[in-house]
């Protein structure tokens, strides 16, 4: 049985003009016009509070648009919580209409068809188009080709760096066009041994162990983390790059002993 559809928009609540026959709706209403939206709409998200306190104020500047809608908002209260809450919803046929999800975890939601498909009312939009959005984004949420969320951002791997730990060690600070070297070679210069057991007590780096942290230096080695971008069956991390990459990244990251 199929279940009733949800919009996972993943974009900023003013588009809700672009979701407004969501929820299994036959509207072919919305096309961009602000104004005639109307009915109740839910919108799931959890975040910290400033990223609420712009939800709220968005759903306000929305309210001026189509006074006639009411949107309820609800706070999850974290990813964990959402992605449950996203489950049992969709199992029970009552999902919300709209909901923020990262792309890592929007592909067991797509497969389950449950999702409704936004291309047309993108292209019938006469807020934004496709062009407006970075082709990599929109790609994210194509499922089979079709497009079913709208990013709400991009972005890149950054490093911080606490200027005051390396003021107190004496390390200058980076500079643009730093290496991977640069980095290492501070990095050790932070690690701190306080005590004297042999036991780093502070590092000077810190990475989470995870896929998506280690597959940039897998690429910038020319290797691949899976045999397919479209159709992956298998992991390729048992290549020389991706060896190469790892086992570099892993020797100059593991805490120094001496």
């Amino acid at each position: 049985m199929k279940l009733s559809r949800s919009v996972a928009l993943v974009a900023m609540l003013a588009l809700l003009p672009v979701a407004a026959s969501c929820g299994g709706s036959d509207d072919e209403g919305g096309g961009g016009q602000a104004g005639e939206v109307s009915g109740s709409i839910s919108f799931l998200v959890f975040g910290e509070p400033e990223e609420l306190k712009a939800y709220r104020n968005l759903i306000r500047a929305f309210k001026t648009e189509s006074p006639n809608a009411t949107v309820k908002l609800v706070e999850a209260s974290d990813r964990d919580d959402l992605l449950a809450r996203l489950s049992t919803s969709f199992a029970g046929g009552d999902p919300p209409d709209l909901f923020l999800l990262n792309y890592r975890f929007y592909g067991q939601f797509a497969a389950r068809d449950v999702l409704e498909p936004i291309e047309e009312r993108v292209d019938d939009s006469e807020v934004f188009a496709q062009e407006d959005f970075y082709e990599q984004a929109l790609d994210a949420f194509r499922f089979e080709g079709t497009l079913t969320c709208l990013p709400q951002n991009i972005s890149s791997l950054v490093v911080y760096y606490n200027r005051d730990l390396f003021e107190q060690a004496g390390v200058a600070e980076p500079e643009e066009g730093w290496t991977w070297n640069d980095m290492v070679e501070k990095a050790l210069k932070l690690t701190k041994d306080t005590d004297g057991d042999g036991n780093p007590d502070q590092f000077g780096l810190g990475v989470e162990p995870s896929i998506i942290r280690i597959a940039p230096f897998v690429w910038s080695n020319g290797g691949e983390i899976v045999d397919s971008e479209d159709g992956p069956i298998r992991f390729t991390l048992d290549t020389p790059e991706a060896v190469e990459a790892m086992q570099a990244f892993f020797e100059t990251c593991a805490p120094s002993t001496s």
